[in-house]
């Protein structure tokens, strides 16, 4: 029997192994989390060690839901135990996949090894280091204070900073990095994948068995031998021989995996290694031109699942691949790129952030969690999805029968949105709480014994430590130090910020409920966005400069001081994921007699499970 020992913080400690390294003895301690939403959950000794450090503890006063804890008393639930959960359903994820794949007949899959679990996991454990005060809240404050930011950046350099602290169970200073690679044997490459999963990257371009993929390649390799290769180099422009033939069908295996009637989701590009030369895609382009009027093309498209229309798309998407200058450069880059990053296993990926499917346990642990707190109900059953989860083409998949359960998942989001996450008076808290960080800022206001103003303490690690929900609390503090009508020194003095009242007065409001008022609200329904003229996301600023002008105009006709700045417009949008795509579309199936082979399934076809 293992002995135990109680924490202070309710968790129990499960002492398991007494682990040598350089003469030196580290207690190897794993423990176990009673959480309301999973369960006991066990955390690997190192998850311990990790979560025991200045970095992981600040998430405890970084509350999950930002100003929602102002309209619902329940949701004081924070950052801290989201991310144990999401570290908790990572691990539980990998394991259930890596079991699928060893019971699975295709044994030509990569294997998911003990070491890409940890990454995984504490991937998992870390992606939210970075979230300030109020979460999303203070990205909002950012934006407007005109600084570019964004929490997962942020988290790589809180996660690189842990990685300095100190372990615990040792008898002389051990850093968290060194334990990882002497006891672990983590490698750089270890860490690099873990940093990209924390950033939330899109799987690495690799070898792949896509099958629009290898589509592509052998309707490609059809073309050449049909077609004289004089005339390919005549058709597709000078100086192109057959290696350089050769060349483009790599660069063509070297893609990103792209999913049936979901080519143009690359984000404007083609997510593929650089093309050699710069006639490359130019040849590309004119290639698959040629080779759409080619007799028997579209027998072959079908045989391996592609379709006329995913060929249209990929031309489109192929013009727009940018050509290498520097060959030397691009190849060097390419390489580096690849390196540590798991490339073999795009799967990976889809975990803790999926990108592709908005699928991913890091969601599977906040609308659980969230719903609890706020008292709603949750309708996904993650412990489903998980049991039918497996690898099919290097993606994570799911059996077709589930498809209404994945909705279920993107309806639970949807309606979180609409009730809990952009609820007006929530969304009128938050932004008082930016322009009372905003008008803290302007009046030079420190944070308490760093002595660096907020948007400096983001640049670094050590005084983002102190920057936490707290602030607003700090600000009241130090307005009431520096205020010579309470008996403190002037509020010229060069150490204090000049007037923090402005700040203090709507942080007052907060606490006594003097809000801002909605004047009123318009919903933009998926039919008038398209008619309106042009896009409508980018019409949004003039838009919304053009309304506060009006608002001050009828002010000024009502003999009111307010001026434009009185007046606010905020703009939120609530879709499933994918703004009017269904997200079902970018979802990989397979069926219970081919259980290797992805498929996908349309809007009638999962509404029939």
């Amino acid at each position: 029997m293992p002995q135990t020992n109680a924490r202070s913080d309710g968790s129990v400690a499960m002492w398991h192994a007494l682990i040598s390294f350089d003469g030196l003895f580290w207690q190897e301690t794993s423990e176990i989390f009673n959480d309301p939403i999973h369960g006991h959950i066990e955390m690997h000794p190192l998850f311990v060690e990790i979560i025991d450090t200045p970095q992981f503890q600040r998430l405890r006063n970084i509350k999950q839901l930002g100003g929602g804890y102002f309209v619902y008393p329940g949701a004081s639930h924070n950052r801290f135990e989201h991310s144990i959960g999401v570290c908790h359903l990572a691990g539980k994820l990998t394991k259930i996949l890596k079991e699928h794949q060893l019971k699975s007949k295709d044994k030509s899959k990569p294997e998911i090894t003990e070491k890409d679990a940890l990454c995984v996991q504490i991937a998992g454990l870390c992606h939210d280091l970075g979230h300030g005060p109020f979460s999303h809240v203070f990205e909002m404050f950012m934006k407007e204070a005109g600084k570019q930011w964004e929490h997962e950046e942020q988290s790589v350099k809180m996660f690189e900073a842990l990685l300095d602290e100190n372990t615990k169970e040792t008898t002389e200073t051990r850093t968290i990095e060194k334990l990882m690679r002497d006891v672990y044997s983590f490698t750089h490459d270890d860490f690099k994948f873990i940093k990209a999963l924390i950033k939330g990257k899109q799987s690495p371009p690799g070898p792949t068995t896509n099958r629009h993929t290898e589509a592509l390649v052998k309707v490609y390799e059809a073309l050449i031998q049909t077609i004289d290769a004089e005339d390919v180099r005549k058709d597709t422009g000078p100086g192109i021989k057959l290696k350089d033939l050769e060349e483009i069908k790599q660069l063509i295996r070297n893609s990103e995996p792209l999913p049936k009637d979901d080519i143009t989701n690359q984000g404007g590009g083609a997510n593929v290694s650089h093309p050699t030369k710069p006639e490359h895609t130019e040849a590309l382009v004119k290639i698959f031109q040629t080779l759409m009027q080619m007799r028997g093309v579209q027998g072959q498209m079908e045989e391996h699942g592609s379709t006329k229309d995913t060929m249209k798309r990929m031309i489109e998407l192929i013009g727009t691949i940018k050509p290498c200058d520097n060959v030397e450069k691009c190849e060097s880059q390419n390489s580096e790129d690849k390196a540590g990053t798991r490339s073999d296993k795009p799967f990976l990926y889809e975990i803790v952030a999926n990108k592709r499917t908005g699928i991913d346990v890091d969601k599977m642990d906040y609308l659980s969690r969230d719903c609890h707190h706020l008292g709603m109900k949750c309708n996904f059953d993650h412990e489903r999805y998980m049991m039918f989860a497996r690898v099919c083409d290097d993606q994570i998949c799911m059996r077709d029968k589930e498809a209404r359960n994945m909705y279920e998942l993107f309806h639970a989001r949807h309606s979180l949105h609409s009730s809990a996450y952009q609820h007006p008076v929530k969304k009128l808290v938050e932004q008082m709480i930016v322009d009372a960080l905003l008008e803290a800022e302007r009046a030079g206001f420190q944070i308490p014994g760093i002595d660096k103003k907020i948007t400096e303490a983001v640049m670094d690690e050590k005084s983002y430590l102190h920057l936490t929900d707290d602030v607003l609390q700090e600000i009241v503090q130090e307005s009431l130090k520096g205020s010579p009508s309470k008996g403190s020194q002037s509020a010229d003095s060069p150490s204090k910020p000049s007037d923090l009242s402005e700040a203090e007065t709507l942080i007052k409001r907060i606490q006594t409920r003097q809000l801002y008022q909605c004047l009123g609200t318009k919903t933009f329904s998926v039919f008038n966005r398209k008619t309106h003229k042009g896009d409508l996301k980018s019409n949004i600023p003039g838009f919304l400069k053009e309304l506060k002008k009006l608002l001050e105009e009828h002010a000024e006709e009502d003999n009111s001081k307010l001026k434009s700045s009185n007046f606010d417009v905020l703009c939120f949008s609530l879709d499933y994921g994918k703004k009017e795509k269904d997200p079902i579309d970018s979802l990989g199936f397979y069926k219970k007699t081919k259980p290797d082979k992805m498929i996908h399934l349309n809007r009638e076809e999962a509404a029939v499970y």
